[in-house]
Formats: C-alpha cells, structure tokens, sequence
C-alpha cells in the first residue's frame, strides 16, 4: 500500500508543478463543457442556417446578374428567403440574448 501511495504521490507533485499540463486540461474542459452546451449548440445550429439562406440569397442575386434567371423569378422567390433571413436572425437574436443572461430567449438579467 505505501508503495502505491508513493507512486500515486509523486505522479500528481509531476502534475502539478507542469503548468502546461494544468492548463491543456483546463482548456480540454473548458472546451467540453461549450461544446455540450445546449445554448450553444442551438446558436452554432442557427448561425449555419441564416448563412445557408443568406447564400441562397446571393445566389439568386448572382443568377440575375448572369441573366440565369428573370427579374420576375428573383422578385418571386427573394421575398420568402427575407423572411426567412429575419427570423433566423430574431432567432439567434433571442438565442445569444439568454446565453448571456440564463434565461433562454427571455432578454431578461439573471436573478
């Protein structure tokens, strides 16, 4: 048993006086802990679909220009990718709203 207890002891003093091992393991916590947040995957989930739509926006844009489409197409089809745009971003909006405060989508302060 002292042995082991010996062993033991003289891996954690090796621990300990290396910061940069404190620190990786900090930072791999820290990271596992963002990661598996709900807030922030819904944020991460939520940025990535306002820029798809974004890019579909540019790409009728482009399509226009390059004479891919008609004007009446682009006017068809634009009004319901806006839409889309602002409330995705309404959303996002509201999501980063209650990562800071606690409170999901309240805008309210932590108690």
């Amino acid at each position: 048993m002292d042995l082991l207890d010996d062993i033991v002891w003289t891996e954690v003093v090796r621990l300990l006086e290396d910061p940069a091992l404190i620190r990786a393991e900090i930072d791999r916590r820290l990271e596992a802990a963002r990661t598996s947040d709900p807030n922030h995957k819904r944020e991460t989930d939520l940025r990535h679909r306002l820029t798809r739509v974004r890019r579909s926006l540019d790409r009728l844009v482009t399509a226009d220009q390059e004479e891919l489409i008609t004007i009446d197409e682009l006017r068809a089809r634009t009004p319901d990718l806006h839409r889309q745009e602002q409330a995705l971003s309404r959303e996002l909006q509201s999501a980063m709203d209650g990562s800071r405060t606690g409170i999901p989508g309240s805008g309210w302060p932590k108690p």
